[in-house]
């Protein structure tokens, strides 16, 4: 797996928390290559959760799943993740 950066900025364009570079592309979001974007405005729990978030989805869009279905695997897995 490629190591991603994370990056905290004020803004993520359609009301989005947090957004991985391949669900970005899928979903025409500006994202710069091999980082997850995150709302600096989030919580630190929440900041947490939404990097492990985009983390799984990011894994699972690697393996060929589609944003749409890597999303409800990542939204299903966040209740496992220990902050």
């Amino acid at each position: 797996m490629r190591v991603l950066k994370v990056k905290a900025v004020k803004h993520i364009p359609k009301g989005y928390l947090g957004m991985n570079p391949l669900a970005a592309k899928e979903l025409g979001i500006p994202c710069p290559k091999d980082t997850i974007l995150i709302k600096k405005s989030l919580s630190p729990k929440q900041k947490k959760l939404t990097v492990a978030h985009e983390k799984i989805e990011f894994v699972q869009m690697q393996r060929g799943s589609n944003y749409r279905k890597a999303h409800k695997v990542a939204s299903s897995l966040e209740k496992n993740v220990k902050l």
